[in-house]
């Protein structure tokens, strides 16, 4: 695996993650708990993601993968089957080319797929299209706490593979979409409260790290930014 990525990216920085353990851990624990549909959906995941590749080279999977161990690992009544699934299943529609309607789940998996799912409208700016997605975010549960756990994953893995702007985009979009939707999310859902301040805070600490060394002025009235930041704003309103 090692050989494979460095030589399809010899830019590639951070660790390569070894897939099997990670595919073996959350069968088992899928199986003792009964989790049929997130069973089904790990062996579905994986064959319409077969062949692809992340920007650093390495399988597409250990996003979804790695997003569902992170779960696996918190104690929570919220961690459910659907939800677990979801989570599995999140970028099919959009990388995989899987529509709703053909992937054989529960109607609360399907409308938590279609709810992280990013499809634009052809009138849209690019800064409308962002608003109505984290804003439709909640209109799923799964959704709602599945995007907590994408972008966890993803603020933790883009160092090694985004351009600086592109880092700074999604520490924007963050800042001024994503941490007040999971806010909100907590008096629609107050069963799910803490998982959701969980994702929440967690989600902030990254971001506001990455502000300071990426040197981005964020609009959060309870962070101090330092004199040299800029306002980056213009990455997610302008419109294209």
């Amino acid at each position: 695996m090692e050989h494979m990525v460095m030589a399809e990216n010899p830019n590639f920085v951070g660790r390569i993650v070894d897939v099997e353990p990670a595919v073996f851990f959350l069968r088992g624990w899928f199986i003792g708990r009964g989790m049929h549909e997130s069973l089904k959906a790990l062996g579905y995941m994986m064959t319409h993601h077969a062949g692809q590749k992340r920007s650093d080279g390495q399988p597409y999977i250990v996003h979804p993968l790695s997003m569902a161990t992170h779960a696996a690992m918190v104690n929570d009544d919220n961690i459910t089957d659907e939800l677990v699934a979801t989570l599995l299943l999140h970028d099919l529609r959009e990388d995989a080319h899987v529509s709703i309607s053909e992937m054989p789940f529960s109607g609360r998996i399907r409308n938590g797929v279609k709810y992280m799912s990013l499809i634009r409208f052809n009138d849209e700016s690019k800064y409308e299209l962002k608003k109505r997605y984290y804003n439709e975010l909640l209109e799923s549960k799964e959704a709602t706490i599945g995007k907590g756990f994408d972008r966890y994953n993803n603020l933790t893995t883009m160092l090694a593979t985004f351009p600086e702007e592109k880092v700074r985009k999604n520490v924007v979009e963050t800042d001024m979409l994503l941490l007040p939707a999971l806010k909100r999310a907590e008096e629609v859902w107050p069963e799910a409260s803490n998982l959701l301040h969980l994702l929440r805070t967690s989600i902030r600490g990254i971001n506001d790290n990455l502000a300071i060394a990426y040197k981005v002025r964020l609009t959060d009235k309870n962070f101090v930014n330092a004199p040299n930041a800029q306002d980056y704003r213009h990455l997610l309103t302008e419109a294209q």
